[in-house]
């Protein structure tokens, strides 16, 4: 065999062994703990999304794009027809076509896919969920691991089983599955950026809407 043909060879098996190479060495735990770090951590973040909601997999109840902004413990979710925000003690609807904003309490809900998409990233859910080992996949030509979160049983209720994909990079966050029996949301991260830091006020009703719509507060 010669030099040419042995540098083939050599290239070909390194590129096999690539392929069955783990992208990390992190467990599935660690790998969710730096992408809460990272998200959660207290920076702002602005990330498109699009969000697909279906019932029995064939009645679709949501289907668009919308823009999640994070910072800290406070989100604003701004779809073409809605906008939640939420600070740290309430959650605001403003629906422009009813001309009403409905607030209500904060609760930790980390199954409310359509009104905070990440919450399950939250340290907390850990407590809901069991978390497996990861598994790589390939997902729009790039190699990606996939963490399953599975949330420990409830008496009548059908458990939720959430993909969390991840890659290339181990923090950087693709998508978001979260199906159980009759009900699924598909989470795609479209874009995801970091931004400069916003103010408080910006994770609620500016005061001019408060006095333009009807206010119905459930608190």
């Amino acid at each position: 065999m010669d030099k040419r043909m042995k540098l083939r060879v050599l290239c070909l098996w390194t590129l096999v062994l690539a392929s069955l190479q783990p992208l990390s060495a992190q467990s599935g735990t660690e790998l969710l703990a730096g992408l809460r770090n990272r998200l959660l951590g207290g920076k702002a973040w602005e990330i498109e999304l699009h969000i697909l909601a279906q019932r029995d997999n064939k009645i679709e109840f949501f289907n668009d794009e919308a823009t999640l902004t994070l910072q800290g413990e406070c989100y604003r979710l701004e779809g073409d027809y809605f906008t939640f925000y939420a600070d740290s003690a309430a959650v605001w609807l403003l629906d422009p076509t009813a001309g009403e904003i409905t607030v209500s309490e904060r609760v930790d809900s980390y199954d409310n896919f359509l009104e905070n998409p990440l919450a399950i990233l939250q340290e907390e859910a850990l407590d809901l969920f069991a978390v497996s080992e990861p598994v790589v996949r390939t997902y729009q030509g790039e190699r990606v691991q996939v963490v399953l979160l599975t949330s420990y049983s409830v008496q009548g209720e059908e458990p939720w089983v959430v993909e969390v994909a991840l890659g290339p990079q181990a923090d950087r966050l693709r998508y978001l599955n979260c199906v159980r029996e009759r009900e699924s949301y598909q989470i795609q991260i479209l874009g995801l950026r970091e931004r400069a830091e916003v103010a408080a006020t910006y994770f609620s009703p500016a005061p001019a809407q408060l006095e333009e719509m009807e206010v119905v507060d459930l608190r």
